[in-house]
């Protein structure tokens, strides 16, 4: 069994179309994992996979934040439509990233070249160009390339007004999908520095920095995730 990407307690996933009282739906185990989304009545009902519905993951899905009720997402697959609603605000919003990150990777299990075609477009073109160019093919199919985006401040060291700068330790972390990397050789592509470098990555600029300085080297920052979703990392420090 794949292992799951999240999760937690959250009343009962039901049609939206049926009108049902949010305070009398029942608390229910939801797991996601990259290709299903199951809820169960009981923890250990999770663990052995009986489920009481199962909704396939598939780049039809369709996520939106709902209104109302409070902390709950909307979730379109084909024709059907459901509610789930999360603990607060905090969790939906972590339930709304996690599912259109699984819809987002399944897009590309999708459309990923054969096993076949793979390798032997692989045996002409090294990664980077693989990598490269299947950006190029995104952008012109009127879809760009989705990049998650999270920053954290570590410590505010210093504020001169004398000469309007602040010193900060902080971190970037990005994250996107690269198609090229889905089950690509570990004997093609070792996850050097110098090939994780020669891939497509998004430009990072931070507007008016000044002496920024950075403290992670490349074995550091670089981190294909996934080898079957070909989830990519970039961090920076």
């Amino acid at each position: 069994r794949e292992m799951p990407i999240i999760t937690g307690w959250m009343s009962r996933v039901v049609r939206r179309e049926q009108e049902q009282n949010v305070e009398n739906w029942d608390a229910c185990f939801v797991e996601l994992r990259n290709s299903f989304l199951g809820w169960a009545a009981t923890l250990e009902d999770a663990k052995v996979a009986s489920y009481m519905c199962v909704v396939d993951i598939t780049s039809d899905c369709r996520v939106e934040i709902v209104v109302e009720p409070a902390a709950a997402i909307g979730l379109h697959s084909g024709e059907r439509s459901f509610l789930v609603v999360a603990q607060n605000d905090i969790e939906r919003d972590q339930w709304a990233e996690a599912l259109q990150q699984a819809i987002d990777a399944a897009a590309y299990r999708e459309h990923r070249t054969i096993p076949g075609q793979m390798s032997r477009i692989q045996a002409a073109e090294t990664i980077g160009e693989a990598s490269r160019a299947a950006f190029k093919r995104e952008v012109q199919g009127g879809q760009p390339r989705r990049v998650y985006v999270r920053l954290q401040v570590f410590d505010i060291k210093a504020v001169r007004a004398t000469d309007s700068t602040v010193e900060i330790d902080f971190a970037i972390y990005m994250r996107w999908y690269d198609p090229a990397l889905i089950h690509a050789s570990k004997q093609q592509f070792r996850r050097t520095v110098h090939e994780y470098e020669q891939l497509w990555s998004p430009g990072l600029e931070v507007n008016n920095g000044v002496e920024l300085r950075e403290m992670w080297d490349g074995n550091t920052s670089w981190n294909l995730k996934d080898y079957e979703t070909g989830e990519m990392k970039y961090s920076q420090r």
